[in-house]
């Protein structure tokens, strides 16, 4: 096909599907050109070593991690710990929720963390996948300091937050406009000059410049502080730095200077459901078991074995009827439940408390005589404390 049938051909299609030209407009190509156009003394884009923010001998660990689908890379998250550890960030933000990797990377070294995303309702009627939607918060769902909030960052008002931010990680809409509106938002939020800014998918791989977020950062951001503008190498992410540091123009297919060691470990997702079916199992426990259940299914399962007190029902711990309740959360979704659990072992040498869909354990007195718990522990489904 020559050149000019393709070109009746792509016309043709515009006209009957005037959607496509889209694809024309936000073509890589076309943005870099339009970014060269606009901003011709940052063409040469800057950019900083990863290693500057990761000291010698220094080890980070990314936990959680899934390996999954719309994810960051590792390295992404390693540079948001290691600016939070560095800087000794009080409070972070950032646009864009997904699975909570991210937030759930930063929470440890943070003692307040905001995370927006649109809300589930929202999402529903724009028609995106049940599944989709049910992975939000995954793994940032149950962190005490991690608060989440629901809208849309173009409307949502930050002011009754009534906070500013040492660190805002920008990573929701990724089209021009969007990055634009994200970061004139994020400018108003920042605590003071030293705060730090960082943007997610600044770059398509860690060697290629994404030029289609980079004309919404270079837009946003005041020219005269253009030149705290830097990609990070080694990640997808780029950042507003108000420090001096060196740097180097990106380049691709570069000779490494250094390279990581990754060391891989799985950790099991202990569901409520498991958590719960293992404590009855196979914990030595007696006393007493309190669910709250807004299911109308519950009253009928939980009858002969549990008394009923408005929405709450109170389960004495018997042999038996800890049967009868493996056999019912077998066939009850526990996503349908509240369990507050307080019982002892025999020995009454421990005393647990499980609550809000076990996302805490506390474990009081002496923890290494139930491995069980122990192991929980060590996977990351609870904290040790000797009182609550």
């Amino acid at each position: 096909m020559n050149k000019l049938s393709k070109a009746i051909k792509a016309i043709l299609l515009i006209i009957r599907k005037p959607y496509l030209l889209n694809y024309i407009l936000e073509d890589e190509q076309v943005k870099k050109q339009e970014f060269i156009a606009q901003f011709s003394n940052s063409s040469d884009l800057r950019q900083i070593a990863f290693t500057q923010f990761l000291e010698a001998d220094q080890n980070v660990i990314v936990t959680p991690y899934a390996f999954l689908g719309g994810s960051s890379l590792a390295t992404d998250m390693a540079l948001l710990q290691l600016i939070c550890r560095k800087y000794q960030v009080q409070d972070y933000l950032e646009i864009g929720t997904w699975r909570g990797e991210s937030v759930a990377n930063v929470s440890p070294y943070v003692q307040n963390c905001y995370s927006l995303n649109l809300p589930d309702e929202t999402m529903a009627q724009m028609g995106l996948d049940k599944d989709y939607i049910g992975m939000h918060r995954f793994f940032s769902k149950n962190t005490s300091n991690i608060t989440h909030l629901f809208g849309h960052s173009q409307e949502f008002d930050f002011e009754k937050l009534n906070k500013k931010f040492d660190l805002i990680f920008v990573d929701g809409d990724h089209h021009t406009d969007a990055v634009e509106k994200d970061t004139i938002t994020a400018l108003t939020l920042l605590k003071d000059e030293k705060s730090i800014l960082v943007w997610h998918d600044a770059s398509s791989d860690p060697e290629t410049p994404r030029y289609e977020v980079l004309l919404g950062i270079y837009r946003a951001i005041p020219k005269e502080k253009h030149k705290h503008i830097y990609l990070v190498s080694n990640t997808l992410c780029a950042v507003y730095y108000p420090f001096e540091i060196d740097f180097t123009m990106p380049k691709v297919n570069i000779r490494p200077e250094h390279f990581f060691s990754i060391e891989l470990k799985v950790k099991k997702n202990i569901t409520e459901k498991n958590i719960l079916l293992k404590l009855l199992e196979f914990t030595p426990i007696y006393g007493s078991l309190e669910i709250y259940s807004f299911d109308s299914k519950a009253e009928k399962l939980f009858e002969g074995i549990a008394i009923k007190d408005k929405d709450d029902y109170f389960v004495s711990l018997t042999e038996e009827n800890k049967k009868k309740l493996i056999e019912i959360i077998f066939q009850f979704p526990l996503e349908n439940m509240i369990c507050h659990m307080s019982f002892l072992n025999p020995e009454k040498e421990n005393i647990f408390l499980c609550h809000d869909f076990f996302a805490t354990i506390i474990i009081s007195k002496n923890i290494q005589t139930n491995n069980f718990l122990t192991e929980l522990l060590e996977d990351g489904c609870g904290v040790i404390s000797n009182e609550w």
